[in-house]
């Protein structure tokens, strides 16, 4: 099963992260992760935003709604969530794939995210 999982912001800064822990069924719960720390646990983290988590890219970094990835080692692109997965913008269409398509085709590769790096997509590739 996929994992779920979030990276909290409060408006372009990015403050931790968020995932569901299963347990056992009887002890499941939201564990969070604060920049800074090193254990996940359950506590609460104030966040005005949340990427959700589609998988890890060809160099197994995470890949978050937001984050910019490089396709098939040429065009920049956004990624997005929309009809229930992860989609990226080819020459102004979203195209959508299945979540797991980042770890069988590894041609997507994450160079940052529109919060801390927007000026990505103002440049040609």
């Amino acid at each position: 099963m996929r994992e779920i999982k979030f990276r909290l912001r409060v408006g372009k800064e990015i403050i931790g992260y968020e995932r569901w822990y299963k347990g056992d069924g009887s002890n499941a719960h939201w564990e969070h992760l604060k920049i800074g720390e090193i254990v996940w646990r359950p506590a609460f983290l104030y966040a005005t935003e949340k990427d959700l988590y589609f998988g890890k890219d060809k160099n197994d970094k995470e890949v978050y709604e937001g984050s910019i990835v490089k396709l098939l080692s040429r065009n920049l692109s956004l990624v997005y969530f929309s009809d229930g997965g992860f989609c990226v913008d080819v020459g102004g269409i979203l195209v959508g794939f299945h979540p797991d398509f980042l770890g069988r085709y590894r041609t997507v590769e994450v160079v940052g995210n529109i919060s801390e790096n927007p000026e990505l997509l103002k440049e040609k590739p």
